[in-house]
């Protein structure tokens, strides 16, 4: 596969720090994407398959590049980042991937119209909603000192149990607990995800009236399908689709992917299919 073309990349500064970002692909449109806790942007460009135009890509705060300023922050911090490389890169289309959701969510609740196009991946647990508890994966971190066996558990837990049947999945989990032990402050990025939004109700997704493509899993604790769902009905041009069982975890990137660009790429009308 060749390597995709770099038409712009460096460092954009925000209200917090600068940031690092990437644009690969030339034209419009231009879609914005947001990654998962502790993933950078080679883990991420798989979920966007081969879609029109340009993807710029940025590293939130403590990720790739990207450094980590000095506590406290907010999720604030973390929407205003999005935002600058949004607004840079004149981005009409936004793909959010597990983490990045909810700031993406911020930012149509600030601006209804901002996208054209827009797609949250996995989104977690919306933990500012009425009876939501914090993903298991920030326990083992909070009650002492996290061995790494506790954290490989919580994330491989966590994940679709036919993701454990399949591959060396444990061996990522086990790559990705060590990032996050080696690095307990990007579990700052989860306290500063948790702060609620105040007045907050999936009825005011209802000003959204963009296509949006909401991406599912079954049997995800880390991203709920119920909240797929209700994000889904909350918006009202909202598309649930839900990702299966595959034979491989490269093959559900691909599924995924496939999905996505032709969501992103698909006229007004057009339906998703498989």
């Amino acid at each position: 596969m060749p390597l995709p073309r770099i038409s712009a990349a460096g460092r954009l500064h925000t209200p917090g720090g600068w940031v690092e970002y990437v644009v690969e692909g030339v034209g419009e449109p231009v879609t914005v994407v947001g990654h998962g806790l502790a993933k950078t942007i080679p883990e991420t460009r798989p979920f966007l398959g081969g879609t029109e135009g340009s993807r710029a890509y940025l590293h939130f705060r403590g990720h790739g590049g990207s450094p980590l300023p000095r506590p406290p922050w907010s999720r604030a911090d973390l929407v205003a980042e999005l935002r600058v490389v949004a607004d840079h890169t004149a981005a009409t289309r936004g793909v959010g991937v597990s983490m990045s959701c909810g700031l993406f969510l911020d930012l149509v609740l600030a601006d209804p119209a901002r996208f054209e196009r827009l797609v949250l991946v996995l989104p977690p647990a919306l933990l500012d909603e009425p009876g939501a508890e914090r993903p298991a994966l920030a326990r083992p971190h909070r009650t002492g000192p996290a061995g790494l066996g506790a954290v490989v558990d919580a994330l491989t837990d966590a994940q679709p149990s036919w993701m454990n049947r399949i591959d060396p999945r444990r061996l990522a989990a086990t790559s990705m607990a060590r990032e996050l032990i080696g690095r307990p402050e990007l579990f700052d990025c989860m306290d500063a995800l948790a702060e609620p939004r105040p007045g907050f109700s999936l009825d005011d997704l209802a000003a959204v009236e963009a296509p949006v493509l909401i991406v599912g899993q079954e049997d995800d604790r880390a991203h709920p399908l119920a909240v797929a769902e209700d994000l889904a009905a909350a918006f009202p041009r909202g598309t649930l689709r839900v990702i299966g069982e595959c034979p491989s975890f490269a093959a559900y990137t691909r599924r995924i992917g496939a999905v996505v660009a032709e969501f992103l790429d698909a006229g007004a009308g057009r339906a998703v299919s498989a």
